[in-house]
């Protein structure tokens, strides 16, 4: 997966920014978007796309109606600035620490730990790959045999060696 480009991102929040601006039209009582609705459903499924990468954990503060967008607007702006100034807050604040993309990863590991990142739950995303590669295990008379099936034909370090046969291994 490639890094965001910080241009685009903050190009499509400035004009979902501009089409959901409230304005006072000519000859119409009362403020409007400035944009169709289309356009501003359009826009706004974009951008919470972005936000998502920016801003992780942004949705679960998200009200139930959202009609004119001003809580969406107010995230697009947080994540515009975060966007804008983030070489500097990393240097003003510390941990300039290099990024690592979940693209770099194995897809196995990224694949179990996404939706965990993706709901703010960075512990269990983080630890999630650790517990999907480890071996089950099952008790048997004897103690503790690998259940995959890749250790039935070879010694696993799970198997007891008295439950290997004679001349295997």
């Amino acid at each position: 997966m490639a890094k965001l480009d910080t241009e685009w991102a903050i190009s499509e929040i400035d004009r979902f920014l501009n089409v959901t601006e409230m304005v006072v039209p000519e000859h119409v009582i009362g403020l409007v978007m400035r944009g169709p609705q289309t356009e501003v459903s359009e826009r706004a499924h974009v951008v919470e796309q972005i936000i998502d990468r920016v801003l992780p954990g942004w949705r679960r503060s998200r009200p139930a109606n959202d009609e004119d967008y001003e809580w969406l607007r107010d995230q697009a702006s947080r994540a515009r600035a975060a966007l804008l100034r983030s070489a500097e807050l990393a240097e003003k604040l510390g941990d300039n620490a290099p990024d690592m993309g979940a693209g770099n990863l194995h897809p196995w590991a990224w694949e179990s730990g996404r939706s965990f990142w993706n709901n703010g739950h960075y512990h269990q995303a983080v630890m999630q790959p650790r517990f999907a590669s480890t071996p089950r295990r099952r008790p048997t008379s004897a103690g503790w045999m690998c259940r995959r099936p890749s250790c039935s034909t070879r010694r696993s370090r799970w198997t007891l060696p008295s439950q290997v046969p004679l001349g295997s291994g």
